[in-house]
């Protein structure tokens, strides 16, 4: 705990936002390493994958805040692509369309979790 002039300041129930900083880093410089627009795009289509895998596991009760962190790392992913290869707009159908294509897979049981 930090003690600030109006009182304490709780770190732990910050953690999200620490979390979403780190997440955009991640995002960020895995946008950076990537050496061609391809490559950026089959790691933007893997990153959307995994997330719609999370979206369907916990779709009964997935709290916004891990909404705000997908969000968070297509952001840092995007931001990254100024100054590497690819298309932002690209970029965004890409995530979203392997986001509603694994969540589809796992509602349909073509993939068993």
């Amino acid at each position: 705990m930090i003690k600030t002039k109006k009182g304490v300041l709780d770190m732990v129930s910050m953690w999200v936002e620490y979390v979403a900083l780190v997440v955009l880093f991640i995002g960020f410089f895995i946008s950076m390493s990537s050496g061609s627009a391809f490559l950026s795009y089959i790691i933007i289509f893997l990153s959307g994958l995994l997330t719609g895998r999370i979206l369907f596991q916990k779709r009964k009760a997935l709290p916004f805040k891990y909404y705000i962190l997908m969000l968070v790392f297509l952001i840092g992913y995007i931001l990254g692509t100024y100054v590497s290869f690819g298309s932002r707009k690209v970029i965004v159908i890409v995530f979203i369309l392997s986001n509603i294509l694994s969540y589809y897979l796992h509602d349909k049981k073509y993939i068993k979790t």
